[in-house]
C-alpha cells in the first residue's frame, strides 16, 4: 500500500538537480554503469523540464516535501500524424524509495491524466531482465508487443521490451488489476 502522504505535481525547473540525481542514479542501477559522459545531461532535462506541455509533461513524486521520483510523458514519434496521440513515459525513483508504493502512486495520476488527454496510446521501453518494471505495467494493463533484438554493436546488452497501453475512453473506466 502507497504511504499517504505521498503527493505529486508538475515539476518546475527548481526539480531539475533532484529529477538528474534520480535519473543518473536510475541508469546506473538499470545499466550498471553511469550515463556516458559525451552528453550534457542536465540542458537535456532542462529543456524538457521548460518545454513541458499538460499533455507531455514531467511529473514529480513526493514524500515530506522532498521528490523521490518523477514520470514524464513525451511524445513517441515526430511523425506529425501520431505525435499528438502517442506518448513515451519513463519513470525513475529513487533507490533509496523504489519498495514504497511511490512509482504505483505517480503512474495510476500520470496514466488517470492520459485517459482523460487526446492521448490514445502510452508505451514505455524495458529491459528484458527488468521484471519490477513488466510486473508494474502488466497491473496497470500495458500488453507486451514485442522485443527488440539484440544489436551487433552491442552484443552483451539485454533484450529491450516494447509495451503498449490504449488510453481508457474519457466516458469509459479502465482500472488496474
Amino acid at each position: 500500500m502507497a504511504d499517504p502522504s505521498f503527493r505529486v505535481r508538475q515539476a518546475t525547473i527548481d526539480d531539475l538537480d533532484r529529477v538528474l540525481k534520480i535519473w543518473t542514479a536510475g541508469v546506473e542501477s538499470s545499466l550498471g554503469a553511469p550515463p556516458p559522459p559525451k552528453h550534457n545531461y542536465k540542458e537535456y532535462f532542462a529543456e524538457r523540464l521548460l518545454d513541458q506541455t499538460d499533455i507531455f509533461s514531467f511529473t514529480v513524486a513526493e514524500s515530506a516535501g522532498e521528490v523521490i521520483g518523477w514520470i514524464s510523458l513525451a511524445p513517441f514519434r515526430s511523425n506529425p500524424a501520431v505525435k499528438g496521440v502517442m506518448a513515451e513515459m519513463s519513470a525513475y525513483v529513487d533507490p533509496a524509495h523504489v519498495a514504497s508504493g511511490v512509482t504505483g502512486f505517480a503512474v495510476r495520476s500520470v496514466l488517470a491524466r492520459a485517459d482523460a488527454s487526446d492521448l490514445q496510446y502510452v508505451v514505455v521501453f524495458t529491459l528484458e531482465s527488468n521484471t519490477g518494471v513488466l510486473t508494474l505495467c502488466q497491473r496497470f494493463g500495458f500488453e507486451r508487443v514485442g522485443t527488440y533484438p539484440v544489436s551487433p554493436k552491442a552484443p552483451a546488452a539485454t533484450p529491450l521490451v516494447y509495451l503498449v497501453r490504449p488510453c481508457a475512453h474519457p466516458d469509459g473506466a479502465r482500472s488496474e488489476s
